[in-house]
């Protein structure tokens, strides 16, 4: 059964390391290597939206590898538009971290 109030967001959605066919879709330009569903709901969190992670999902194209989703609470912007914030988000957040890490 399908959720209307939610989108949902595979970590695949956001990785670099995956092909347009293999689900990624952003920009290569934008997207990040290995992105955690953590990474996603910390970017989440910094732009204020609910979400909820649920570690136990497997992306049907990859149901091998269990990393899990996220779910966030539908807004006013759109699907793609969230995937490219969340991208420039997780790279901030990344280059804080290793910039702390000196």
């Amino acid at each position: 059964m399908r959720q209307k109030d939610y989108i949902i967001i595979w970590a695949e959605y956001l990785d670099s390391t995956k092909s347009r066919s293999e689900g990624r879709r952003v920009p290569l330009s934008l997207a990040v290597k290995n992105p955690s569903p953590k990474e996603i709901a910390e970017a989440l969190q910094i732009l204020g939206l609910e979400y909820d992670i649920e570690e136990d999902k497997k992306y049907p194209r990859a149901w091998w590898s269990s990393r899990g989703r996220v779910k966030v609470k539908k807004n006013s912007l759109k699907k793609n538009a969230l995937l490219k914030q969340l991208c420039k988000i997780i790279r901030d957040i990344r280059a804080k971290k290793k910039y702390r890490s000196w």
